[in-house]
């Protein structure tokens, strides 16, 4: 049994997009923008002190065709126990400080740094109690699947997780033994993410829009244009075909006109 009573106060944090772009080629058009949530809650002991803690973070990827009906929500988790003799411990997978599982659900971005961000998140948060001890990490044979297997180690390596392995092909393993004061967080964003506030990335999408309004009118004039144009040839085909030929051959209808002129005033000079 855990100190303190009751469920704490949720505190959301801002809303923020993740702008999405190739991990290998940083500056090539975005691949997805993911909305991500954040919420915590806390519940505090008679002197004030954090004794339980959980983190939320949902995400979902936007949808880039409106007529494409909306991703699912997803979520990483993480939590914070102290207990009576004060030890603390930390999930960085679960609401319960003693199991949990990651899912990243996003097909189709894999490799992309996406999952990371998100554990980065969670990493960040976890430091906030650097002598905590990290619930250990188990990673599962089954869910080794070729280059997802160097994937799926990536994503806890890069944070300074450590694992024995059981074998070379790296397959199965549990974390070593660890606190929260030794996982190393982002010392900065990769080049193929970026974040904006939520109210950036509405502004953004308007000038978007306004951007394929304004596309949208133009081939809209240019249709209109065109109609009225095979209207009139449908009418006067003969007309049509004549300015047709004129502008097609113009510089060489008018080039064998001026010989013949030249021609004609040569024979007139002749002549006279």
């Amino acid at each position: 049994m855990l100190p303190g009573t009751g469920s704490g106060p949720t505190i959301p944090s801002p809303p923020l997009v993740l702008v999405v772009r190739p991990r290998r080629a940083p500056d090539a058009p975005q691949l997805a923008r993911i909305l991500i949530n954040q919420e915590e809650s806390r519940v505090r002991d008679e002197a004030g002190a954090v004794v339980r803690a959980k983190l939320t973070i949902t995400y979902r990827r936007l949808a880039d065709n409106p007529e494409r009906h909306p991703h699912p929500t997803r979520r990483f988790l993480a939590c914070y126990a102290r207990e009576w003799d004060d030890r603390a411990r930390i999930s960085l997978a679960s609401h319960s400080p003693t199991g949990g599982a990651i899912l990243l659900d996003l097909e189709g971005l894999e490799g992309n740094r996406i999952g990371s961000f998100l554990m980065n998140l969670v990493v960040a948060w976890a430091r906030q109690w650097p002598d905590a001890e990290v619930n250990p990490i188990i990673l599962l044979a089954h869910q080794a699947h070729g280059d997802n297997t160097i994937r799926r180690n990536r994503l806890y390596e890069q944070f300074g997780i450590v694992f024995a392995y059981t074998d070379d092909t790296k397959a199965a393993g549990t974390a070593r033994e660890m606190r929260a004061a030794q996982l190393q967080p982002w010392a900065h964003l990769p080049e193929n993410l970026s974040v904006l506030p939520l109210k950036s990335a509405f502004d953004e999408q308007h000038r978007e829009l306004d951007a394929l309004r304004q596309s949208q009118q133009t081939m809209q004039l240019r249709d209109r244009a065109l109609r009225g144009e095979l209207q009139r040839a449908m009418a006067h085909p003969l007309r049509f075909a004549a300015r047709r030929i004129w502008y097609r051959h113009a510089a060489l209808l008018v080039g064998a006109a001026s010989l013949v002129v030249l021609g004609g005033l040569s024979l007139l000079a002749r002549v006279r």
